[in-house]
């Protein structure tokens, strides 16, 4: 039997059954929710289940299989809804018009799995189709990605860089912006501290915040000098290195090359 106290989930390993809590906000027909137990101790999600998002209530329901092989102890859970979901062209879930996460902005609430007094043999439960091995865990829903605890922000901040995008000339439908660069946001590091100080050469594939000022940068290289006016102009940091090449760390505005 499973049970939701509260915030509390607990679950006896192996049990099936089903909790529902309310629904945020409006949901569509095609917005899904991700319910996932994340194990603070291995920073992986072991458990992760993909249903459709539903209004006044959202329900999990569980199986043996999904739970059968966690460690009886203290993990944390959490519910993803994705509205306007995104895919890829194998079907991957890649990110979504807007991304609400139930807690991850507060506390996790704890899931507690329990001993059960049946230790049924673990093999019984595997299959070929699903692997339950928890530190290779692979979705049976075809969701590859990492649940979002740890890339929650990354989309985010993708949603609020196409509001800056639009407000500054991109013509393209939000769809466009986030599929084309929410695989990038899914590959790249945040890389906080002083513009200033930011490595030469940088890496066009993470994301600079200058911690002091709040702005977002992204690095560009150009081979050869140029003209610094115009960097300047747009508070770009500028840099001519020994071999007389350019490096740029442009606020994330505006592109000047």
């Amino acid at each position: 039997m499973i049970r939701l106290i509260r915030r509390r989930l607990i679950i006896p390993r192996g049990d099936t059954g089903s909790f529902s809590i309310p629904t945020i906000g409006e949901v569509g027909e095609s917005d899904v929710a991700i319910f996932g137990i994340f194990d603070p101790l291995t920073h992986k999600t072991v458990v992760m289940k993909k249903v459709q998002a539903t209004s006044p209530i959202l329900t999990i329901t569980l199986s043996t299989e999904d739970t059968i092989n966690l460690e009886p102890r203290k993990y944390n859970w959490d519910i993803t809804i994705y509205k306007g979901p995104v895919y890829d062209e194998e079907g991957e879930l890649v990110g979504a018009k807007e991304v609400n996460s139930y807690y991850s902005a507060f506390k996790l609430p704890t899931c507690e799995i329990t001993e059960v007094a049946l230790d049924m043999d673990k093999n019984r439960w595997k299959t070929s189709v699903l692997t339950l091995d928890t530190n290779e865990y692979q979705a049976s829903n075809s969701i590859q990605t990492v649940y979002p605890w740890e890339q929650i922000q990354k989309l985010q901040l993708a949603g609020k860089m196409y509001e800056i995008a639009k407000d500054n000339g991109y013509t393209g439908s939000e769809d466009e912006y986030l599929t084309k660069y929410v695989e990038l946001f899914d590959a790249s590091k945040i890389i906080a501290g002083k513009v200033d100080e930011f490595p030469i050469p940088g890496d066009t594939k993470n994301i600079y915040m200058d911690n002091e000022k709040g702005v977002l940068y992204y690095y560009q290289f150009i081979e050869g000098e140029i003209d610094t006016t115009v960097p300047e102009l747009i508070g770009a940091r500028t840099v001519i290195d020994e071999d007389g090449n350019t490096h740029l760390y442009i606020p994330i505005k505006s592109r000047v090359f």
